[in-house]
């Protein structure tokens, strides 16, 4: 953590050499999983509640007339309501350039970035180290739409096997605006990589890759399984001021491994403040 410091404050010294601008942001969810435990039997689901603050600050810094270096950091917090083993504070440093390849609005921009991290969890055997790299680019394609589309790498080192995790994302936000603060954004994300599913198991017999947690209150298999999942959602965004949005999104999650499948529905309603 410390060369993430030394980073920071490298970057933040080079960027009071140019034009520059600070923002900050901040908010919470209040979030509803119909099926955190990743389990494919409908008996074994595990349902909660969770309440997800964050906040944020970055600084920007114009590089050239369409180029810009942004360097953040963020903390964030998950505290759920019945199985508080799943509770985690998060913190982690961005950084990356983004590139407007063209003059007016209508130019796309290309965005590259990454991030490094850590995570605390109730359940210790969660602890992580995170790091990020990834791609995003857009195009407003009318006056009140614009497309965004990305591709992302993550990788979990934990402090226990179970939770040590690659995945790439791939993700498509389609944006309209249909006041000046009403708007609504239709995402699908795809992502390959490391899930954790749990089953109840009456007659536990150890194998690899399996281990045995209280994580919803009652002893469950915990394993390690290579999944695709398909995420499709729907978010109303709607601005209460100029700097304060609320805003309410949908999501459906079909994961699929080689043998089972883990669905899961997602529901959150957050208020957000930037500046």
């Amino acid at each position: 953590m410390k060369y993430f410091c030394f980073v920071f404050i490298l970057l933040f010294c080079f960027a009071q050499t140019a034009v520059a601008e600070w923002n900050l942001d901040g908010g919470g969810s209040l979030v509803y999983e119909s099926n955190l435990s990743h389990s494919y039997d409908k008996n074994d689901y595990k349902s909660d509640f969770s309440l997800r603050p964050f906040f944020s600050f970055g600084h920007y810094n114009q590089l050239t007339d369409n180029s810009r270096f942004f360097l953040t950091a963020l903390c964030a917090g998950d505290l759920f309501t019945k199985y508080e083993r799943l509770n985690t504070v998060s913190g982690k440093i961005s950084t990356g350039i983004k590139n407007k390849m063209g003059l007016g609005a209508y130019a796309p921009w290309v965005t590259l970035y990454g991030s490094a991290g850590i995570l605390s969890s109730e359940e210790s055997i969660r602890n992580s180290y995170i790091t990020t790299a990834g791609l995003s680019t857009g195009k407003r394609l009318h006056e009140r739409v614009d497309l965004h589309a990305g591709y992302e790498y993550e990788h979990r080192s934990a402090q226990n096997f179970l939770f040590t995790q690659n995945n790439s994302r791939f993700h498509a936000n389609l944006n309209l605006s249909l006041t000046e603060s009403t708007r609504f954004s239709a995402g699908y994300a795809l992502r390959r990589g490391d899930i954790v599913t749990y089953y109840l198991d009456e007659y536990y017999s150890p194998t690899p890759g399996e281990i045995r947690l209280n994580t919803f209150n009652i002893p469950m298999t915990a394993e390690r399984v290579r999944a695709t999942t398909h995420s499709i959602s729907l978010t109303a965004i709607y601005a209460l001021t100029g700097t304060v949005t609320v805003n309410a999104t949908g999501e459906r999650r079909e994961t699929v491994s080689s043998d089972n499948s883990y669905p899961n529905n997602i529901i959150s309603i957050g208020i957000f403040y930037s500046y």
